[in-house]
């Protein structure tokens, strides 16, 4: 599995290259910064699907489209289709359709809470 940031439009997403039995947690510490935008990509071997685990969720609950959200997407870029839409403390498992998925986290200037930790795993197909 092949996990790296692949847009670093705030110093906090920009977390390297991480290895594939590590989850990403966003941010690090505390809560995550006004107007965050990051985008991140995971990918396991063709043949397989990525299983995407959430938890420890804690995102401003979507009221309007305009408050903070984390986006699943069903391929390697953000223009794939989405699966999921995760807001407030949903904890989903995320499964794409193939070998890649990709997240989008965006956050406005509001609220900053702690945001999420994601693991990974491949799953057969």
């Amino acid at each position: 599995m092949h996990f790296s940031p692949v847009v670093k439009a705030q110093a906090e997403c920009n977390n390297g290259v991480i290895a594939s039995t590590s989850p990403i947690t966003y941010p690090s510490i505390g809560n995550y910064p006004p107007n965050a935008f990051c985008n991140w990509r995971m990918e396991v071997a063709a043949g397989l699907r990525v299983k995407t685990t959430f938890s420890s969720v804690s995102i401003e609950p979507s009221t309007t489209p305009y408050n903070d959200f984390l986006l699943v997407f069903d391929g390697p870029t953000c223009t794939s289709a989405i699966l999921a839409k995760i807001t407030g403390s949903a904890s989903p498992v995320v499964t794409s359709s193939d070998n890649n998925t990709s997240l989008m986290f965006i956050s406005n200037g509001a609220t900053q809470l702690t945001g999420f930790t994601a693991s990974f795993a491949s799953s057969k197909l």
